[in-house]
């Protein structure tokens, strides 16, 4: 491994442990996941045994299948509070530029269990990859039944630091209010 990878993922590993605890406002947001993802053909499994947000912890299980542009997911999540949903998840893709241009949407549909209310996620991305960096821009709307819609978007940076494993950071800002997200990701893959 290079100095530059060594250098990176101790400057990282440092911010990581900052994500958890830096919080500017009560409106603020802090958002830490981990996911972990096996591929086999066009048949995925992801894996999130953590993700964190400003104080709620959150497990998530998804099954998926990759159909051209499209990736279809069957989707369980849980949390510390006692709460528990189950729903789809659809992601499109495409790139563009000889593949240095990607842009995605995601669209996640929740039936909320156990007296939780139902949510509806729309995540769009775009990204430009430079060597082993993507820099773009992250939405992230939320709107959970019974409550105001948030929609955070901004900037946001990415790394793949070997094969397996891959970061991706943004600072975002609610389009409905003064409220700010940090979103920190660390991504695993095998095949």
């Amino acid at each position: 491994m290079s100095k530059l990878k060594k250098g990176l993922i101790t400057l990282i590993s440092v911010g990581l442990i900052g994500v958890g605890t830096v919080k500017a406002s009560d409106n603020d947001i802090n958002k830490f996941s981990t996911e972990i993802t096996y591929a086999k053909d066009n048949n995925l499994l992801k894996f999130r045994p953590f993700d964190y947000t400003s104080g709620i912890q959150r497990t998530d299980l998804m099954l998926g299948k990759k159909v051209k542009n499209f990736t279809i997911y069957g989707y369980w999540k849980s949390d510390s509070k006692d709460r528990s949903w189950i729903g789809t998840r659809i992601d499109y893709g495409k790139k563009f530029l000889e593949d240095k241009l990607t842009a995605n949407i995601q669209l996640r549909l929740f039936k909320g269990l156990n007296k939780t209310a139902n949510q509806l996620y729309i995540i769009p991305t775009i990204s430009h990859k430079i060597k082993n960096l993507n820099i773009g821009l992250l939405g992230y709307g939320v709107k959970s039944e019974g409550k105001e819609p948030l929609f955070y978007a901004g900037p946001s940076a990415g790394m793949n630091l070997t094969n397996n494993l891959s970061m991706m950071g943004a600072y975002t800002k609610d389009v409905f209010s003064n409220s700010n997200m940090l979103y920190w990701k660390t991504n695993f893959k095998f095949e």
